[in-house]
């Protein structure tokens, strides 16, 4: 059963511009769903609508199998956290002057001698007049959780956290919801937290749902462009090519520079011989040639960026109508301005219609070669 259903749900504020574009979701009881997106995509305005703090002009909100689009937010059993900083521009002169000793207040709670079983383990802490940043998304989630609402809902709550604190709080709320079941919409600019803990992640574009998915096939099946430029960490890079066949054999030509496709065309390229499509290609499947690659499988290009991660190279070549970033193996030294080969998986491509941006071919999404 669905805890959450939103339907044809549309927000415009007064200067006109729409907040959200018939939302239509799916929430199922249990879940943990992800909510990414560019900033001013929606993503906030969709986790108040659902909790009522902001109404609707169109469209129904379904809670746990009950219309609540009506109900007031007090009556929803829904619990909304947000980031700390952003209650400040929902409050007044007189509440910011409260803020302070209401944290104080809230802080002397947070020593009581018998801890909610969730927060077991933690470090105890003396009372300080002035709770550090950690202290805040911690306590605002252990209020949420002691209510037991019919679903949670996260607007960046581990915003202005370091990587070390963000990671220390989610386990303590994935070992709560792996007690509880909770269902939980995380909303999120950290692409790395739903694409790990999230069941199904919703990508959100201008006020719409973009697209629906589990986050492996969100990563290996992106059904647009915005999707596949979006997602991912670095996200696919898009280049134009022209589909070609010739004796038999099948080419994505690419600004003059020619791609085999091996096993020949499939079926969705082979209907748009001698047309252009675009290309999405992730940088697990580009990489800096070697000695052992097939040449058809090359391309020849100039290195604008090198940016490093770890034990590899995330290097971004200029191929004439486009660029690609692929991985550069340990010892192999990429400089900006150089000219290099990069060696392209094309059987681990998607491929989109100009048009529309929609698309039209996957790959086999397979793992990546040595």
């Amino acid at each position: 059963m669905a805890a959450i259903t939103l339907r044809d749900v549309c927000r415009t504020a007064p200067d006109g511009t729409v907040l959200l574009a018939d939302v239509d979701l799916v929430v199922r009881r249990g879940e943990l769903l992800g909510l990414i997106g560019p900033s001013g995509a929606g993503k906030s305005t969709l986790l108040r609508t659902i909790a009522g703090v902001d109404p609707v002009q169109s469209g129904t909100v379904g809670i746990d199998g009950t219309d609540m689009t009506a109900v007031a937010m007090r009556d929803r059993n829904v619990v909304l956290v947000t980031d700390a900083r952003r209650l400040r521009r929902l409050m007044s002169v007189v509440e910011e002057l409260v803020l302070p000793a209401e944290l104080r207040r809230l802080d002397d709670e947070d020593e009581e001698p018998h801890p909610p079983w969730w927060a077991l383990g933690r470090p105890r802490r003396r009372p300080t007049a002035r709770p550090e940043p950690p202290t805040i998304p911690r306590r605002l989630m252990t209020r949420a959780m002691q209510r037991m609402p019919t679903a949670l809902l996260l607007d960046e709550p581990f915003a202005g956290l370091g990587p070390i604190e963000q990671r220390r709080l989610l386990e303590e709320f994935v070992s709560f919801r792996t007690a509880t079941g909770l269902t939980t919409i995380l909303a999120t600019n950290h692409h790395w937290q739903v694409m790990r803990l999230a069941d199904r992640v919703a990508v959100m574009r201008t006020g719409a749902i973009e697209a629906t998915a589990p986050p492996t096939e969100l990563e290996q099946r992106p059904c647009s462009t915005f999707v596949a430029g979006f997602v991912g960490d670095p996200p696919r890079r898009l280049v134009d090519a022209v589909v070609r066949q010739s004796a038999g054999l099948g080419w994505l030509e690419i600004a003059g520079q020619r791609l085999r496709v091996p096993g020949g065309l499939p079926g969705p390229l082979r209907e748009r011989e001698d047309s252009t499509v675009r290309l999405a290609a992730s940088p697990a499947h580009v990489w800096i040639s070697r000695p052992e690659d097939p040449v058809d499988l090359r391309l020849t290009g100039s290195v604008v960026d090198v940016v490093h991660r770890g034990s590899v190279d995330h290097v971004t070549v200029d191929v004439g109508r486009g660029r690609l970033t692929g991985r550069a193996d340990p010892g192999v030294d990429a400089v900006k301005g150089a000219t290099v080969e990069l060696t392209v998986a094309v059987r681990e491509l998607s491929a989109f219609d100009p048009a529309d941006d929609r698309a039209i071919w996957h790959g086999s999404g397979s793992a990546p070669p040595a």
